[in-house]
């Protein structure tokens, strides 16, 4: 498995290392399909920061923004309104 942290999203990509010669029989090699499926079962505790966005003429909008807070420093942790280990 090769996984790719990005801002919006986490792909994850199967690397097979050698060709699958022999195919079972019961398959169909023009219509089988590998799926996938993870899941995160520790994840770090998020901190939810809202923000309305206002512009003249149109409805307010809330934006919700999420922060997960991973690093510690010597005066505490990050500081982006994070309540983690605390």
């Amino acid at each position: 498995m090769f996984y790719v942290w990005k801002h919006n999203a986490f792909p994850q990509n199967v690397i097979l290392k050698e060709n699958i010669a022999e195919f079972p029989a019961t398959l169909n090699r023009a219509t089988t399909r590998l799926e996938v499926v993870s899941e995160l079962v520790e994840s770090p505790e998020v901190t939810i920061n809202q923000q309305i966005l206002k512009q003249e003429g149109q409805p307010d909008l809330v934006d919700d923004g999420l922060h997960r807070c991973t690093e510690q420093r010597r005066n505490g942790w990050c500081g982006r309104n994070c309540s983690s280990g605390r």
